[in-house]
């Protein structure tokens, strides 16, 4: 056993009181994580998600870190939840094994004005019709502390590939915990046939900051 860390701040909001559900998960054995829904703040019902990747999970003095992500939206307020199995067969071999998937059961009582109805989760690229924005953001980085200013000049992503060259990232360099964000957009097609494809961002600089995080987001959702 464990502790698990992270998401501290999150874990405080936790309405342990909630009149309806305040908390329940699964795991979900074929990508290695952990979901949990609970109920924040004064909600009765869950309407926050977090995630934890356990093949990311580090562990550092009896206790473990790394491995988060969190969502909100409609997936985020199911009543329930539990793992099914499912048949997959081998379209080569004609084989068939179980595989695993998360379903979820939803109230009419969602912020969302969900329908009460059972989904079955991790298919598609939208949260049941509704586009969503993935955000990647790393930690603040304090590189000569908090006395003292500092700044990045340029900066470069070495990333796989994609033949579509309509699927585009953000990346930003964000200053002070949200003072200031420089924004560029790049794709990730070939210059030639490389593996790897290397985007470099001259014009992606932060200055005169005690704090820098980088964020990587989906463009396609204005937040």
């Amino acid at each position: 056993m464990q502790q698990m860390a992270g998401l501290r701040g999150t874990w405080e909001t936790v309405n342990t009181t909630a009149d309806d559900v305040v908390i329940h998960g699964v795991y979900y054995p074929d990508k290695f994580q952990i979901h949990w829904w609970v109920a924040t703040d004064n909600a009765d019902a869950p309407n926050y998600k977090m995630v934890s990747q356990t093949s990311e999970l580090q562990s550092e003095q009896g206790a473990t870190k790394r491995g988060w992500s969190v969502a909100d939206g409609l997936i985020s307020e199911a009543y329930c939840s539990t793992i099914l199995p499912e048949p997959k067969t081998d379209g080569v071999t004609g084989i068939t094994s179980l595989t695993y998937r998360p379903y979820i059961g939803m109230s009419i009582a969602g912020d969302s004005g969900s329908l009460a109805a059972i989904y079955r989760c991790d298919t598609g690229d939208d949260d049941a019709g509704t586009a969503y924005q993935a955000i990647i953001l790393t930690k603040p980085f304090i590189a000569a502390g908090l006395l003292n200013k500092w700044g990045a000049r340029a900066a470069s992503l070495l990333a796989r590939p994609l033949t579509d060259e309509g699927i585009e990232l953000n990346v930003s360099f964000i200053r002070d915990f949200g003072l200031e964000e420089n924004v560029v957009t790049t794709n990730f097609a070939r210059e030639g046939a490389e593996d790897l494809v290397n985007k470099r961002f001259d014009n992606l600089r932060m200055s005169n900051a005690y704090a820098i995080q980088i964020k990587f987001a989906d463009p396609d959702i204005v937040e």
